[in-house]
């Protein structure tokens, strides 16, 4: 769980998100193990959180860091 928070602190929404280097710094075997691990532990698959964020901060909210009540 440690490592999925750290992961959603990592993300910026508001750029295209390098998931496979974000894997690869973070300790995951590949992409695919990402995936399955954040999709297990916050209920939606990593684009889907990406994609929420996007449409529900504004523009200027869109920082690294923000992560709701995992």
């Amino acid at each position: 769980m440690l490592r999925v928070r750290r992961l959603l602190e990592q993300i910026d929404v508001s750029d295209r998100v390098a998931w496979t280097r974000l894997a690869a710094d973070l300790g995951w075997y590949d992409q695919a193990h990402l995936i399955r691990d954040v999709t297990r532990h916050t209920g939606v698959p990593p684009s889907a959180y990406v994609a929420a964020q996007r449409r529900f901060l504004a523009p200027d909210d869109l920082t690294p860091g923000f992560v709701p009540g995992v």
